[in-house]
């Protein structure tokens, strides 16, 4: 049993959703690709008719490692400011583990039915379709990032391309403020001076740097 996949174009096809991206473009269908079905790594995934949730307690409930990007949401209700949690990008859910248990699942859970892989479309014929990994640092960072409460809007979440993700600066990590510790690179985009995360083919989280100070070089 093998899962469908949805096909990238080259870069990430969102659309724009309250400054973050919202849905994923569904395009042709291929068959996973090369990577042994037994190795582990972090897969993100497309999840139709915005099921991540559901798809996430069903990986919860069976202690699979998975992540969701949440935002905060202010709603104002009877004269009162009500907080929630929502997705950033709806259809999109991280799954940390293995083509083969993704198979599994795929057949014998049927809240894990949706997922789809992401596959990176090759740019000539002679090239196939590959399936998007990300690397486990650049997913813990990116975790860490993202789970900041960040009511300042300093963190916004754009889609991956190669402009943004290429010629990248130093490296540079946050000495201290909500987001100390947190590691990327040093980029000026929009006349501001940010820390980016890039996912490649994904996305790239951008963090606006408010001070000098906060921050250290690391090579």
């Amino acid at each position: 049993m093998t899962l469908r996949t949805t096909t990238l174009s080259g870069y990430s096809c969102f659309e724009r959703e309250h400054s973050f991206l919202s849905s994923f473009l569904t395009g042709p269908l291929t068959m996973p690709g090369t990577i042994p079905r037994d190795e582990i790594h972090w897969f993100p995934m497309y999840v139709s008719y915005r099921r991540e949730l559901t798809v996430k307690q069903a990986l919860d409930d069976k202690h699979i490692e998975n992540y969701i990007p949440m935002k905060l949401v202010l709603e104002h209700k009877d004269k009162q400011i009500v907080r929630s949690m929502e997705p950033v990008i709806h259809n999109l859910i991280f799954v940390y583990s293995c083509i083969n248990t993704l198979s599994h699942l795929k057949m014998f859970c049927p809240d894990c039915a949706p997922l789809q892989y992401m596959t990176f479309k090759a740019r000539t014929l002679e090239q196939s379709s590959t399936i998007i990994t990300v690397e486990e640092a650049r997913m813990r960072q990116f975790m860490k990032a993202m789970d900041v409460l960040d009511e300042k809007n300093r963190r916004t979440l754009v889609p991956y391309d190669d402009a943004i993700f290429g010629n990248e600066g130093r490296r540079i990590k946050f000495i201290r403020g909500d987001f100390e510790g947190i590691e990327g690179t040093i980029k000026r985009i929009n006349k501001n001076r940010s820390l980016i995360i890039a996912l490649k083919h994904v996305g790239v989280l951008v963090i606006t740097i408010d001070h000098a100070t906060d921050i250290e070089f690391l090579d």
